[in-house]
């Protein structure tokens, strides 16, 4: 018999919001208790899985207008969904952050293919930011499946304000999002933050995730406007 006999619907909905939900949970797939055995074959698939978003988003998004398109889910979702795959958040922590190591990898390799002028030294700043972002992404994937429902709302929610960020730019007219905005990757953006969305069981927790959205543009923006002065620096400025 659940704990919760007796008690308000109101209490049990605020205790399994804000709390824990009790509630039985399924059993984990095979395919993650497979990955979680094998770390090896776990992180090699990050690494080949990072490396290949990085190589398609330098060749491709350079490419389309010998500019950078602004589009983030290539950069984002192989740690996000590597750390959604773990069964434990240490892991997940991890195995997002090779995964973003392996996608500024695949992008650094691809640049020097490309005739877009890219600025070498800046990948010590990316690095940087592969290590401490990658960590965070993979934990908010893992965290996407946790039994506390505004728990789960904001881990969907963080990421998929990162991919819709651009968006939010071009929108609002600021004017390097507004000279290199592809409607292309403008729709896989989306279409990857309603994934994050999806992956986000329960309603109510979805719907907590929507609204967190607006609320997250702004310091998640500052946060984007931060790096620019560490790029620069790791690029050879003084």
């Amino acid at each position: 018999m659940s704990e919760n006999t007796g008690l308000s619907p109101f209490f049990v909905w605020f205790r399994r919001a804000f709390w824990v939900d009790d509630r039985p949970r399924p059993e984990p797939g095979k395919v993650r208790v497979f990955l979680d055995r094998y770390l090896w074959l776990f992180f090699l698939l990050a690494l080949l899985l990072g490396f290949g978003c990085g190589l398609v988003a330098e060749f491709y998004i350079f490419q389309w207008d010998s500019h950078p398109a602004v589009s983030f889910w290539l950069f984002l979702m192989p740690s996000v969904l590597l750390g959604w795959v773990a069964l434990r958040p240490g892991r997940g922590a991890l195995v997002g952050l090779v995964a973003l190591l392996a996608v500024t990898l695949g992008h650094f390799v691809g640049a020097q293919f490309t005739e877009y002028d890219q600025n070498n030294l800046e990948y010590r700043g990316w690095v940087f930011i592969a290590v401490v972002v990658g960590s965070f992404l993979g934990f908010l994937g893992h965290k996407i499946r946790s039994s506390r429902m505004i728990t789960r709302a904001l881990a969907a929610s963080t990421p998929a304000t990162l991919l819709c960020i651009p968006i939010y730019a071009w929108y609002t007219n600021v004017a390097y999002f507004a000279d290199y905005f592809d409607p292309r990757m403008a729709a896989v953006d989306v279409g990857s933050a309603l994934l994050l969305l999806l992956l986000c069981r329960g309603v109510v927790a979805r719907a907590v995730a929507i609204l967190c959205i607006p609320v997250l543009f702004y310091p998640l923006g500052l946060s984007l406007v931060i790096t620019s002065p560490l790029l620069w620096y790791s690029g050879g400025g003084i």
